[in-house]
């Protein structure tokens, strides 16, 4: 793994799903403050590298489910530049890979889902993130949340107490993926831990909340636009900015 980064001051017909799992929630409500992105169906272009993509006007996109795979992949990316085509070669990439053979893989307005093994997985797209929720349906579930997180064009650090901050050649910040949580049925949360070892990644649930949760448990990851995030609050002011610098 590089070593961590200096701090910078600016900081087709999908399958059915398998027997005896619920479908996943067609339309979900809305987190307050978020401005949600709908995602657009390429799947009749295959000149699409994607079946699906949302995008912010300027920089940010995040693409869903390779045409090429049939894992469950949802990809961010960036380029500076305005309303060039999604599918450049040479983007700040940070992939998102649950391997397959993924099944259900579509998308109804801001929500790309997929479902791997016993795993429901939803990434929602947002003006200034993805947040990605896996459904775990039991406890023998818990010890399954392994997939891929492969950074392309950028170095990667800690960021708070168990996330990771992603840095273009410049020193940037492009993208800072959260401390994971987990939720189950009755609203308990707590902290979650990811490892990642380029490009393995795992979570981990504490034994002792698995042991007493109700299930199913959603364990949820947001992976934030960075730039978007500072400007907001540089918007609100150099106290909102440091506090939120110093927090995961």
């Amino acid at each position: 793994m590089p070593p961590r980064p200096r701090p910078t001051s600016r900081r087709k017909h999908p399958a059915a799903p398998a027997p005896g799992l619920p479908p996943l929630p067609a339309n979900l409500p809305l987190p307050a403050g978020l401005a949600p992105l709908a995602c657009h169906d390429a799947s009749a272009n295959p000149a699409r590298a994607f079946l699906f993509w949302a995008k912010r006007r300027c920089t940010f996109t995040a693409e869903a489910f390779s045409r090429s795979s049939t894992d469950a992949d949802v990809v961010p990316s960036y380029d500076p530049a305005v309303d060039k085509p999604v599918d450049k070669p040479n983007l700040l990439r940070l992939s998102i890979d649950w391997p397959g053979p993924a099944q259900s893989r579509t998308a109804q307005d801001r929500i790309a889902s997929a479902q791997v093994r016993d795993l429901q997985l939803r990434w929602s797209s947002y003006d200034d993130r993805v947040v990605q929720d896996t459904v775990v349906p039991s406890r023998t579930s818990v010890d399954k949340l392994t997939f891929q997180l492969i950074a392309v064009g950028m170095a990667w650090g800690r960021f708070g107490s168990g996330g990771y901050a992603l840095i273009d050649v410049g020193g940037f910040e492009r993208f800072i993926v959260h401390t994971p949580t987990v939720t189950d049925s009755g609203g308990r949360s707590i902290d979650a831990v990811l490892s990642w070892n380029h490009p393995d990644a795992s979570i981990a649930v504490d034994p002792a909340y698995a042991s007493v949760a109700s299930f199913p448990i959603t364990v949820s990851i947001v992976v934030q636009y960075a730039m978007i995030e500072i400007l907001a609050h540089r918007a609100r002011g150099p106290s909102s900015a440091n506090a939120a610098a110093s927090s995961d």
